[in-house]
């Protein structure tokens, strides 16, 4: 390893730390476990004007791939001199390419490195130019401003304590100094702000948060450690896009950041795409094993693939109620991811509906559709719901809502004529209701359902001319409903929504029966008892009513 870099101590003075060495830092300049903070707006760095004597002798030529047209004609200050022209002009990445040049043809000159640092500030590549910074200070430790440029990229990149003990040592030779003095204040103020912001955040004042966040960028615009915080708020707003871009930005920079790692994790979890997500768990994980919120994510969310696995396995194995303790408990582990939530409940409401269950179901749809509205799916499937539960009209709103997103579907055009369709049967009497059975019933359920009924509301059962009305009214109607339920021609215009007065004329003669003709049904029905069919106060013998 190199010689760490030391800041001169004045005579008589204390030095207050050593500033680290280049093995201390990674490839883009950032140190680990490291307090993250940042400083004031970047000044355009300084550029180093070397004395034309150092560079007077040329070093002997070697035949290497020019970077640059005619740089191998160049001189080291010629190469220095080209990248300060093109400085000057804003072209900081053709700059570097000559200070480069110049670098190789000679190392040991530190302002060729304090230059390059300084183009790197300018394109806000901190780490580069936190590498170039120490190496000048290296090369040339009693030069303060290396020392300060070092300080200012540390500041940058967030890494506070880094930033402040350089700042305290250049004070401690230099209590005068004022970059310094400016600079620490400025540390300061980052850190205050980071503190704020995270609290805005954890008390769900994010809007604050953003704020607080951006004016400790504007002060440290290339702090990872805000920015980072900055995507997680924007995370917390469902703002997904946001705060992607911010951290693609930093793994551009840094592809195995761990902390980056995590929040990208956190980002296409929250899209639903929980391979990627793990995945960006487990990258975080080997580049530190010991990163807690990234260990913590991961095994939460492999228990939530694990129970809707579960779910999935016993709803093909038709357990709906395993089914739905699984997803109950896959939704109570990311109660706030909208796209991984909206399936689960879709899934749940399913195996409800499987149970009859049905109000809960639709409630499921309803949770499923606040999260993504866009759910044609969990549409159609609480149109469906809505028909059992005879909410008729709100179900063809359902089925227009999801032919509006996709008007070319066929199968959502059908389904909003079967809506239309159960609607207008709603509008006439429910056979199937009157006699209390279901619509699959056969003609044995049918025939038991009458015989109920029609002994329920038998106008003798009942005493009182008022009673009588009501009972030959209900009478009349279950008898209705027996006389086309039981003809299967007749039952099948009645399923397809045929109106009541078109089967009853299409039955053979007239508009419907009359009162004698259901106590005619009625009396066939309990024959055998004795003859005629006659009820007390009816006349006749044969059944009565006990």
């Amino acid at each position: 390893p190199q010689p760490r870099p030391r800041m001169p101590v004045a005579k008589g003075r204390k030095s207050a730390g050593t500033p680290p060495s280049k093995d201390e830092v990674g490839d883009n300049g950032r140190e680990q476990d490291s307090d993250d903070e940042s400083v004031p707006d970047l000044e355009d760095p300084e550029i180093e004007d070397v004395d034309e004597d150092e560079d007077d002798e040329e070093e002997e030529e070697e035949e290497v791939e020019e970077s640059f047209p005619g740089e191998s004609e160049m001189t080291a200050l010629e190469c220095k001199n080209a990248g300060n022209d093109l400085y000057k002009t804003g072209k900081y990445v053709d700059s570097i390419v000559r200070y480069s040049a110049a670098i190789a043809k000679d190392p040991a000159t530190a302002a060729f490195r304090n230059n390059r640092a300084a183009a790197h500030m300018m394109l806000q590549d901190y780490g580069a130019a936190l590498t170039d910074s120490l190496k000048a200070a290296e090369l040339e430790p009693t030069t303060v401003k290396f020392w300060e440029r070092a300080a200012k990229c540390y500041s940058n990149l967030g890494r506070t304590s880094d930033a402040r003990r350089l700042y305290d040592q250049i004070l401690e030779l230099d209590p005068e100094n004022a970059t310094a003095v400016r600079e620490v204040g400025q540390v300061q103020a980052v850190k205050k702000l980071e503190e704020q912001a995270q609290a805005a955040m954890e008390s769900g004042h994010l809007n604050s948060a953003l704020s607080f966040c951006d004016r400790a960028l504007v002060i440290a615009p290339g702090n990872d450690r805000v920015k980072l915080l900055k995507a997680e708020v924007y995370l917390k707003q469902k703002n997904v896009g946001q705060a992607d871009r911010i951290v693609t930005s930093i793994l551009r920079q840094d592809s195995n950041a761990t902390d980056a790692l995590y929040v990208r994790g956190l980002c296409k979890f929250e899209l639903g795409d929980i391979d990627k997500a793990m995945d960006h768990f487990k990258r975080a994980l080997r580049g530190n094993p010991d990163h807690k919120n990234s260990r913590t994510k991961l095994k939460m969310v492999k228990a939530l693939v694990a129970a809707k696995e579960s779910g999935k396995k016993a709803w093909s194995a038709g357990k709906h109620d395993e089914a739905i303790t699984f997803y109950t408990e896959a939704i109570a582990m990311a109660p706030d991811n909208a796209s991984i939530c909206s399936k689960l409940y879709f899934n749940r409401a399913l195996a409800l509906s499987k149970l009859k269950k049905y109000q809960d179901a639709i409630s499921d749809c309803t949770e499923a559709l606040d999260r993504d509205p866009s759910y044609v799916k969990a549409l159609i499937k609480r149109s469906q719901l809505k028909i059992e539960v005879e909410l008729y009209d709100e179900a063809v709103k359902d089925c227009e809502a999801a032919l509006e997103m996709n008007p070319g579907d066929n199968d959502l055009k059908q389904a909003l004529r079967d809506a239309k369709l159960e609607l207008k049967k709603s509008k006439r009497k429910n056979y199937y209701k009157i006699l209390k059975i279901e619509k699959t019933a056969s003609d044995r359920d049918i025939k038991k359902g009458y015989r109920k009924e029609a002994m329920k509301y038998h106008p003798d059962r009942v005493q009182g001319e008022e009673e009588k009305a009501k009972n030959e009214i209900r009478f009349k109607d279950v008898g209705e409903a027996y006389s086309v339920l039981s003809d299967a021609e007749k039952r099948q215009r009645y399923d397809q929504g045929a109106d009541i007065e078109e089967i009853q004329s299409g039955g053979g003669g007239g508009h419907g029966h009359s009162h004698g003709d259901y106590n005619d049904i009625f009396a066939q029905m309990f024959a055998g008892g004795g003859g005629g069919g006659g009820f007390p106060g009816g006349g006749g013998g044969g059944f009565r009513f006990g």
